[in-house]
């Protein structure tokens, strides 16, 4: 499994939408309020992102930038 780091989703939201960095962590903590705490912070980043239409696992096609790697947890 893939995982992003939560400031790598909160960017990739902040970049496809209009919202601002206080914008989008109020609706995470809006999403965990919703849930009654049954999520973690990341997790209610995802469907955040998810509900805006934010793909973050888009696939790559042409030049990878070095600084846009992740390193790989074993």
């Amino acid at each position: 499994m893939i995982k992003l780091p939560l400031e790598e989703i909160i960017y990739k939201i902040k970049e496809k939408t209009s919202l601002s960095d206080h914008d989008i962590n109020q609706k995470i903590d809006d999403k965990l309020v919703q849930l009654s705490g049954l999520i973690s912070r990341h997790g209610a980043a995802h469907i955040i992102a998810n509900e805006l239409g934010v793909n973050l696992f888009e696939a790559v096609t042409g030049t990878l930038q070095i600084n846009r790697l992740l390193p790989l947890k074993v």
